[in-house]
């Protein structure tokens, strides 16, 4: 079954029945679904949406219809504007409430309610929405262990895992996915949800600090999307790849990561994913030190996002926005952004936003001259964020800054401190890009506070 397939099976049917046409689209996107291939899937589910509303109403035919709605949001969640979506589950949604209310509801209505709640829960988390998210991921996972449904049970808490990846709580996705996703793998035998569960658990252990734990993570998934080579939406999958380099500061990993999402946002129409590709370019390329670059990569990610209304990672791009104006020297501007994004970030509970934002401001109003009380209060702010949620890298980043700032007001005491701390966090579960990004700005400041307490004795 190629790609071409998928996307081009003609509608050569003879005689014109509708249920005909509605089986012959659903089994046809049922198979291109299975093999990642989404565009062609989502175009079979709306011709078969299209066949049965030309049929009587029935309790079967509105269970079909949500079946197929279901697949089309599972097959276009990050491609389809997000109203698009909310109206697809709404309609779900409305035709098991009417089989409910006219008392012709089954045992299966209610696991598809759940499944409206999974789906739902995704797409709130991707519109920043945590609070609701979690509302409808607890119904889901409640049904599910009550029907013993594995499959949704393990699908919901994977999904769950993404929301608190993108809240950013750490220990909390590390503590629930580390131990469970070997017996979920052996439950579903494989496939893009376990794919993805992995992903999120790299991720989460760069952040912790345990970048080689992450890295062996990545290696497996590699093999995974090179299984379906003909799936241009696993081209997209390095949405999962970039954050967990930039992490482990392999900057250049994470530039061509980007770069191949980009790549592969364009040629499947993945828009959400073509954004934030930008975004992650332009944190690489911060990372590497090309700072023009990277806020040219992050005016294409805000335009591409404004033709979108796109909510997705919006604060914890804005905060990394932020520190490439501090590093451009525009202090002004990298204070009143990051003010702005740690409110946001506050209204919608996007803790792992508050490190960099508080720290960015910070350091911008240390640089502004601001009172040194305001400025410890904001990078206090960070580092306590940063411990709370288990984010040693983000720690790691704060606990330098602030030093280096204390060594520019001549507090060399408390530079020393901070930077004992940093070097502290450095252990051997960090890949040698990791250390050999934090160590040398560590042993320079410490060598700083010692040559000047020298200078100041004599």
């Amino acid at each position: 079954f190629k790609q071409k397939t998928a996307y081009e099976i003609g509608v050569r049917l003879v005689g014109s029945e509708m249920c005909i046409r509605d089986r012959y689209h659903r089994e046809a996107g049922d198979v291109a679904a299975k093999l990642l291939l989404y565009e062609g899937a989502a175009l079979h589910y709306q011709r078969a949406l299209e066949a049965l509303s030309r049929l009587p109403e029935s309790p079967s035919l509105h269970r079909e219809q949500v079946e197929l709605l279901l697949g089309q949001v599972t097959c276009s969640l990050t491609s389809a504007p997000p109203a698009q979506t909310q109206e697809r589950l709404a309609q779900a949604r409305s035709l098991l409430e009417r089989l409910q209310r006219a008392g012709q509801e089954v045992s299966r209505d209610r696991l598809q309610m759940a499944r409206i709640d999974c789906e739902a829960g995704g797409l709130h988390t991707y519109l920043g929405q945590y609070p609701q998210a979690a509302a409808c991921f607890d119904r889901a996972l409640s049904i599910a262990e009550e029907f013993q449904d594995h499959s949704l049970a393990a699908k919901t808490r994977i999904m769950y895992g993404r929301k608190l990846l993108q809240e950013g709580r750490v220990a909390r996705i590390i503590t629930m996915l580390e131990p469970s996703l070997p017996a979920i793998e052996r439950q579903l035998g494989g496939g893009i949800d376990v794919a993805r569960g992995y992903s999120y658990l790299a991720m989460a252990l760069a952040d912790g600090g345990r970048g080689r734990a992450a890295l062996s993570y990545l290696e497996p998934l590699q093999r995974f999307m090179d299984g379906y080579s003909e799936s241009g939406y696993l081209k997209v999958f390095q949405l999962n790849f970039a954050p967990t380099y930039l992490s482990v500061c392999d900057f250049a990993a994470a530039l061509r990561s980007s770069m191949q999402l980009i790549e592969g946002a364009e040629r499947v129409n993945e828009r959400m994913l073509g954004y934030m590709g930008w975004d992650l370019a332009a944190m690489a390329h911060c990372g590497l030190g090309d700072l023009d670059t990277a806020l040219r990569c992050r005016q294409r990610a805000i335009e591409l996002r404004a033709q979108w209304k796109a909510a997705f990672a919006k604060e914890w791009t804005a905060a990394n926005h932020a520190e490439i104006l501090l590093q451009l020297h525009r202090a002004e501007e990298a204070c009143t952004l990051a003010a702005e994004t740690t409110t946001s970030a506050r209204a919608i509970g996007s803790v792992r936003t508050l490190c960099g934002a508080e720290r960015v401001w910070g350091c911008a109003l240390a640089r502004l001259g601001a009172d040194t009380t305001e400025v410890d209060a904001h990078l206090e702010e960070s580092l306590a964020v940063a411990e709370e949620i288990g984010n040693v890298m983000e720690a790691l980043q704060t606990e330098i800054a602030w030093a280096q700032v204390c060594l520019e007001r001549q507090d060399r005491a408390a530079s020393r401190v901070l930077f004992q701390k940093a070097l502290a966090r450095i252990t051997e579960d960090m890949l040698p890009c990791t250390q050999d990004y934090f160590l040398p700005r560590i042993h320079s400041g410490l060598q700083r506070c010692t040559m000047e307490a020298t200078r100041h004795v004599r």
